[in-house]
């Protein structure tokens, strides 16, 4: 989780860091494959009793929050090449 979690914010970092729109999606979109993978991580550790049902939930949505606000960069960032 911890890696998952972490990957979210290195790959924003890393496009913020490119010259080019396509190369900054790029790694927007791979932040947001860590926050889906991270979403899963979560439901693996409420199946495996680490967390209780509403923790999850709660940290589900959370990241929920972060696949919407990723999305509006990758769409924000997208409008650039048009």
């Amino acid at each position: 989780m911890r890696r998952s979690a972490s990957s979210i914010t290195a790959n924003i970092a890393e496009g913020f860091g490119r010259f080019y729109y396509k190369e900054k999606i790029k790694f927007y979109q791979q932040s947001r494959a860590s926050a889906v993978e991270l979403q899963d991580h979560i439901f693996l550790s409420q199946d495996l009793n680490y967390l209780s049902k509403e923790t999850a939930r709660d940290l589900f949505q959370q990241a929920n929050v972060v696949l919407k606000e990723l999305n509006g960069l990758i769409n924000s960032t997208n409008k650039h090449l048009k």
